[in-house]
Formats: structure tokens, sequence, C-alpha cells
């Protein structure tokens, strides 16, 4: 009640500059439905549709400089704020955000846009790195530097913010004494634009939470081409979990290799190959030492608003000695349209 309540003022105050300042607002809206169809491990299978997304984004356009952003959310039936920041855009070569909105870390995480994802889902070490991290939807709050050099060919961004998305800061002058945390989470990607359709990047984050006495340190580079029909993507990413006063570090690391291919300006065939391994050295609370997805998905374009996702993802995975091996291939079906 209190995001839905939080969301509703936002919009009225939008609205309330609107009629005062005359600014410019836009509305973007996505859906995505879900039906999927999943093995379970009592060999037997389950299935079912979901509304997997529904987001509506405001942005808000005070001048050519100042631009503010809200997007909320009833994601599987559960209401959210997404983000919520300004941008002050002082000239290309700087630009300041405020708020909350993804950090820049893996370009595949929500600085790809869920209505533009290649695949259904997001490849697995991509979804693990956002939960080791304590992030929400790849995002927390912070502040942000980021610019374009040279010509444009270059990218930077540098966020300090909160180490985990639900570590907020509130003192207030109604309270006597304040408590909060002693840490900030500090990330940073660069990418390169070489030719036409190439990017290549590499980002670093590091974040401890003293309160629990964790530190996250990750890193991971990426290189694509997008040009004339291929899809050509390949994204690593190695992440360390310190427990300090455990003395027990867990690390993990991922990696994809994605390549597609536009048979028509409205069909595109995809395949993908995935690994997570989610404790170097060791295995999860499954018995798995590595995660092995392969993909093949399909994506018809009906027209500029809606779009048509068919995957089936074959899962095998690496069992530590004594663990029962895991039934959990899955085929999706998203239904996507947005505005």
């Amino acid at each position: 009640m209190k995001k839905n309540s939080l969301f509703i003022i936002l919009l009225i105050l939008i609205f309330s500059f609107s009629s005062l300042y005359a600014v410019e607002i836009k509305f973007k809206g996505l859906v995505q439905n879900w039906f999927s169809y999943a093995q379970d491990n009592s060999n037997d299978y389950s299935f079912g549709f979901t509304a997997r997304r529904v987001r509506l984004k405001v942005v808000t356009k005070f001048s050519k400089k100042v631009v503010g952003v809200i997007q909320g959310s009833w994601d599987k039936q559960t209401t959210g704020l997404i983000d919520a920041y300004l941008d002050l855009k002082f000239k290309p070569e700087l630009n300041l955000r405020f708020g909350k909105f993804t950090v820049p870390a893996s370009v595949s995480t929500s600085l790809t846009s869920s209505g533009k994802l290649d695949f259904v889902e997001r490849s697995m070490f991509v979804l693990q790195w956002a939960k080791l991290n304590g992030l929400a939807g790849f995002r927390t709050f912070g502040v942000q530097l980021s610019g374009k050099l040279y010509d444009k060919k270059i990218y930077y961004a540098f966020m300090i913010g909160n180490p985990e998305t639900a570590l907020l800061f509130t003192p207030s002058v109604k309270s006597s004494t304040y408590s909060g945390q002693k840490d900030i989470f500090a990330g940073g990607r660069i990418e390169i634009f070489p030719a036409d359709g190439f990017r290549v990047g590499s980002y670093a984050t590091q974040s401890k939470i003293t309160t629990t006495d964790i530190k996250n340190t990750t890193y991971g580079a990426h290189l694509f081409y997008v040009k004339n029909g291929i899809n050509f993507k390949l994204e690593f990413m190695r992440g360390e979990k310190n427990f300090l006063s455990l003395e027990k570090i867990q690390k993990y690391s991922g990696f994809f290799l994605k390549l597609g291919y536009k048979i028509s300006k409205k069909v595109e065939s995809l395949v993908r190959y995935d690994v997570f391994t989610p404790n170097d050295g060791g295995f999860d609370r499954f018995g798995v030492k590595k995660y092995n997805n392969y993909t093949a998905g399909i994506n018809y374009f009906f027209c500029k608003h809606v779009k048509f996702q068919v995957n089936y993802v074959i899962r095998k995975e690496n069992m530590e000695e004594g663990f029962t091996k895991l039934n959990n291939d899955i085929f999706y079906v998203n239904i996507q349209y947005s505005f």
C-alpha cells in the first residue's frame, strides 16, 4: 500500500509541475505475459501463465538539460517503484544522475531494457549477480557521473550509492539519535565504440556492509557486434563475496556466448550458451558445481509495439557426488506489447 501511495503521489507532483512550468511529459509502458512449461524433480512437469512485467514509465523533460524519470511496476502481481531519478545534462562529456537507477556494471543487466531482451530471460549469471550483491532489479540508490568522450567513441560512468538497495539511511529531526550504514557501493564501467555495430567494455564494483561484515567485489567485460542482421554478444563476470568475520570467501563466475540472425525484418533466430559457477571449488545447496544452459529462441516482431518470443532452455548441471541430478528444462512463450 505504501508503494502504491508513493507512486500516485509522484505522478500527481509531475502533473502539478507540468501545469506550472509547461514541461514536456512522455509516458512509456511495457507488458510481458508469459506462458511457461517446466520440468520438476518429481519427474513430472508444471505449467502456467503470469504477468511477468507490467511497467509504466513517466519521463518529464523540464528543459534540455534537466530530465526526471519515474517507473512503477506490477511485476508478478506485486507493485513496486523501479526507477526514480533526475538527470542533469551539463554537456555530452558530463552528466549527473541522482536517485534510484541501474548501477553501471554488466551491460546485460537492466542497462539493456527488459523490452529489448534477445531472449525471454537474461543469462543465469547476470540474474544471480544482482542477488549476490543485494541489488533490487540491478538497481540501488545513489549518484552517478557519466559522459561520452572523443566524438562519442568512449563512454564512462561512475556511481556511489547504498551497498544494498534495501539499506536506507533516513535521519530525521523527530529522532534524538540516528543509526544507519557506514559503507557505500562504488562501481564504474567504460565502453569503447571502435566501429559501427561494435561495443567493447568492462566494469568493476565493490561494496561492504558493516552490519553483516560482508564485502562484495565483481568485475567483468563484454564484446558485442550487432549490425546487418547479425547479433553476436559475448560477456563474462567474476565475483567474490567475502564473509569477513567468518574468514570465508565465496567466489563465483559466469559467461555467455550468443549468436542471432535476422531471417527477415520480422523474424530473428538465436542461440545462447551460458554458464554459472556459484561457488568456485565447491557447490551450492543443490549440489551444483556448474550450471550449463543451452537456449534456442525465435523472436517475431509483429509490429513496432508487439513482439512474440519462444524459447527452450536445456539445462545441464555438473553435480557434486552424492546429489541427485536436477530436472529443470524450461519452455517459455512471451507476448510483449509496449508504447
